[in-house]
């Protein structure tokens, strides 16, 4: 059984457990299925692997704080996380998810920063985590690496302004037709995993509309819902001409 040890966020609590890389898990096979990583050679992999730690979360944990200091990188194993920022009231605005094989803190390699946003799993989820100097390092050695990570951040830049262009749609049915198709198109799979209240949350629109909305997409033969939190998509062409 490997030793482990309770992971103590800045402001004291405790977080998931942190699992060392010598333990049960496969860290090879972890690294290889994130993107950033896929044009490495094996000698490379395995250095990398070297490096990660893993933890996990229960579904509502915190993973990580909006302005706390952000001193690594955070890649979803499994799972899902959502990144939500506070207002002036208080109320928390959903802002987008992480899911298996994005990572969180790779703008910020070479800057002391902060987290943008507060990470909050949505059900129990495993991350593996990098070191800053670690990575920094390592990043130093593989310009290849760096550029993935370059790309990347270009695709989440350009999938930000497609949400934005979304939010800006005024008509609630066309706004929920058109956040489905993204995201089913992000995700690269026709089943979309996200609660009525959350989408309403990114929306900016009530539960109850986007249930309404929901309702008429599935009369139409659009989308089909399976339960609170899981929505098929069936046509998605005819989805974004709604």
């Amino acid at each position: 059984m490997p030793d482990t040890e309770r992971f103590m966020t800045s402001n004291g609590r405790g977080g998931g457990t942190n699992v060392r890389c010598d333990c049960e898990y496969n860290h090879r096979s972890c690294v290889k299925r994130v993107p950033v990583f896929s044009g490495l050679d094996d000698g490379e992999l395995e250095r990398v692997a070297s490096l990660i730690e893993h933890k996990e979360y229960a579904r509502k944990e915190v993973l990580f704080r909006e302005e706390e200091p952000l001193h690594r990188m955070l890649i979803v194993r499994y799972g899902k996380v959502k990144l939500v920022r506070y207002g002036v009231d208080g109320e928390d605005i959903l802002l987008d998810f992480l899911s298996p094989g994005d990572f969180y803190g790779g703008h910020d390699l070479f800057t002391n920063s902060v987290c943008w946003e507060t990470g909050i799993a949505l059900e129990d989820t495993g991350v593996c985590l990098l070191e800053g100097e670690k990575l920094r390092s390592l990043v130093l050695r593989n310009p290849g690496m760096a550029l993935k990570i370059i790309e990347y951040l270009n695709t989440r830049v350009n999938q930000d302004r497609k949400l934005l262009e979304i939010f800006s749609i005024r008509n609630a049915e066309k706004k929920v037709a058109m956040y489905l198709a993204e995201h089913s198109r992000r995700q690269g799979s026709d089943l979309v995993q996200i609660s009525q209240e959350d989408m309403g949350s990114v929306l900016g629109i009530t539960k109850e509309t986007v249930n309404r909305k929901l309702s008429a997409l599935q009369e139409k033969g659009l989308i089909a819902l399976e339960g609170h939190r899981k929505i098929r998509v069936v046509d998605k062409s005819r989805l974004t001409t709604v």
